[in-house]
């Protein structure tokens, strides 16, 4: 074998890396702007750390005897996996892939290993809503950005809105205005 042949990576016509190369340079994917696609990957890594906070405050609840408020937050925490499963779906139609659970980095200041330190229902439940704030600001300012594409405006709006109604719900038990 020559010396500059050795070099040379084995290509066929038929390699399928070789065939996705050409299909992406005749048809490459419609990718939107990249800080707009980093916001929203933003908001997929808040969503796991917000979850994962409301998994670890149901097992403080638990351990304080609040099987009832543990039982509220499960719900919320089914609202993250369904906001982050359509933050999945936006940034891939934006020709993009929003990162894995095991990818996501701590984005919100409540870590979820806090809520262990935790020892009232109260405590608890604040912990929670701080969090729940929080994420509620990261999405209204990714509605308020201008260079958002338009496919997410209205996701986000609406997850925006959900947010704010179980902030609501957890606004009201921390300022002792009903139960959850």
């Amino acid at each position: 074998m020559s010396e500059d042949t050795r070099d040379q990576p084995l290509v066929s016509d038929r390699s399928p890396s070789l065939a996705r190369a050409r299909a992406e340079r005749e048809h490459p994917s419609p990718t939107a702007d990249a800080d707009e696609i980093a916001v929203l990957n933003r908001l997929v890594e808040a969503e796991v750390q917000a979850a994962a906070v409301c998994r670890e405050a149901q097992s403080a609840l638990q351990r304080v005897g609040a099987p009832r408020a543990s039982d509220a937050l499960a719900e919320v925490q089914d609202g993250h996996g369904h906001n982050r499963s359509k933050l999945t779906a936006v940034i891939a139609a934006l020709g993009a892939s929003a990162p894995e659970a095991d990818e996501c980095g701590p984005v919100l200041a409540q870590s979820p290993e806090d809520m262990g330190y935790l020892g009232d229902e109260a405590a608890v439940i604040a912990a929670v809503t701080r969090t729940e704030d929080e994420l509620l600001s990261r999405y209204r300012e990714a509605e308020g950005r201008a260079a958002m594409p338009a496919q997410a405006q209205a996701p986000l709006r609406e997850m925006s809105e959900a947010l704010t109604a179980k902030l609501g719900q957890l606004k009201r038990v921390t300022s002792g205005d009903g139960r959850i």
